[in-house]
């Protein structure tokens, strides 16, 4: 179950990426909570200007009065014991000098009177002169009462990829994973148990990647999008792949699905500053394309589902909304939404029987739409962290109590989990994964019937698996 490695804290915050904003309230712990942020990056022997505050909600409590204090472990450090809140501080204060680090990583623990639990973070501090800003993950905590996973470095290690799949590739009834990276693109084929070992096969460097089975004979297939286009690779058996075949112009974000409705699976994808749906003939032949009208080039993987309750896959693209018309031919609806995003995901969100749209935005808070149940959607509410900065996001019942939750992948602060209360409130937590990620999966790796994830961080340039014990 998730509950078993999730960090269930409501207390610290990081934030690098900066962000301000509006948007409907989110029901979250209302005691006071104590959040901490870094303003930049130090150097070595100079201040380093923090933020500390005390808030309820999203907002800071004015007639904050307590002490607060800090503490660090390292000797060499200088910075102020403790410091009284006033009146006049409004409920946060930044420190603009006293904190000063030698160079190096350094781990800050600052406490309140009147708030339970205390914020740690992470402090960066170069030696010498450069760009301010760099990002140091926080520290994990582990409350009490609370099992993390097991962070599996091994066999991913020092591995950045663009892309995660999860697909049964060599037919032997588990999940493998895929990883698309420049320069090559990695597979690593799963035992049963969760025995990752790298295949052998050299696969070509991609940005994205889809796997399907396209021709019908049993195993699963793939597209990759190389530099040079759309490549298509057949799978040969036992999790080999052919030489594969160019299938379409330089092209992002492949996405499967029977978008004509004859019963196999057709590619759409990015192409140029458009989109465009390659129907199957049966045979794994995509020779018959069809463009997408008013779709530009986007940031997040295309979304199908049947929005609408016509029996048919729709699309949502690069900010827009698009219904089949049958046969594969999609016509937009009007309906778009400006915002910068990177993750999209649908779901019953709301329990009604249609698919919503959660929506995870760079620098900008997350959304949730709902359904009106023919493909029409409404702005429910907003998702608001310390920083917005979400590259990715997932749709799944974390908790067990049969409604969708949603999980973000963030920069700069720790990844968030957002709890479906049943009435479409939410309430937000902390997950134990860092706040480095760029793309994130769950899927049961293991065979024992509970979620794993497959992260790829950013800062620190590798993929990591959290085995879920």
């Amino acid at each position: 179950m998730w509950r078993r490695f999730l960090f269930l804290s409501t207390l610290v915050s990081l934030a690098a990426c900066g962000g301000g904003g509006g948007g409907a309230a989110v029901s979250q712990q209302q005691e006071p909570r104590l959040v901490v942020q870094a303003l930049e990056e130090g150097v070595a022997g100079n201040s380093l200007p923090l933020l500390v505050s005390v808030k309820r909600g999203n907002a800071p409590v004015s007639d904050y009065t307590g002490l607060v204090t800090f503490r660090t472990e390292d000797p060499a450090a200088f910075y102020p014991e403790s410091y009284r809140f006033t009146r006049q501080d409004n409920g946060q204060r930044v420190f603009t000098s006293g904190f000063v680090f030698p160079s190096g990583v350094h781990v800050l623990t600052v406490t309140a009177e009147d708030v339970d639990e205390p914020a740690t973070i992470g402090i960066s501090v170069r030696a010498g002169s450069g760009s301010q800003g760099s990002y140091v993950p926080p520290p994990v905590v582990t409350p009490p009462g609370h099992e993390l996973m097991t962070r599996m470095e091994p066999p991913f290690a020092q591995t950045a990829v663009t892309d995660i799949i999860f697909a049964d590739m060599d037919d032997d009834g588990d999940l493998d994973v895929l990883g698309p990276a420049a320069g090559s693109t990695r597979l690593w084929l799963n035992n049963g148990s969760g025995g990752l070992a790298l295949s052998s096969q050299s696969l070509p460097g991609a940005t994205s990647a889809a796997a399907a089975d396209v021709d019908d004979d049993g195993d699963v297939d793939l597209v990759l999008t190389l530099t040079a286009g759309l490549h298509l690779l057949r799978n040969v058996g036992a999790g080999t792949f052919d030489a594969g075949e160019a299938i379409g112009a330089v092209g992002s974000r492949p996405v499967f699905g029977d978008m004509d409705g004859d019963g196999d699976q057709d590619l759409g994808a990015f192409e140029g500053q458009g989109f465009t749906v390659r129907a199957n003939d049966g045979t794994g032949g995509f020779g018959n394309v069809i463009h997408v009208q008013g779709v530009g080039s986007g940031l997040h993987r295309p979304i199908l589902g049947d929005v609408d309750g016509d029996g048919d896959l729709d699309l949502f693209a690069n900010r827009d909304f698009y219904r089949n018309l049958g046969s594969g031919v999609f016509e937009g609806t009007g309906q778009s939404i400006a915002r910068d995003i990177r993750g999209a995901e649908l779901g019953d969100m709301d329990g009604d029987g249609d698919l919503d749209l959660v929506l995870g935005n760079f620098m900008e808070p997350n959304d949730l739409y709902v359904n009106d149940g023919k493909g029409g959607f409404k702005f429910q509410q907003s998702f608001e962290v310390a920083a917005w900065c979400t590259t990715d996001v997932m749709v799944l019942d974390i908790d067990e109590d049969g409604d969708l939750d949603i999980v973000e992948a963030n920069l700069s602060v720790p990844d968030a989990i957002w709890i479906n209360e049943g009435d479409l409130t939410f309430t937000g937590m902390w997950t134990i994964f860092p706040g480095d990620e760029i793309r994130m999966r769950a899927g049961d790796l293991t065979g024992d019937g509970l979620l794993d994830v497959v992260t790829s961080e950013y800062y620190s340039n590798r993929m990591v698996w959290y085995r879920n014990d």
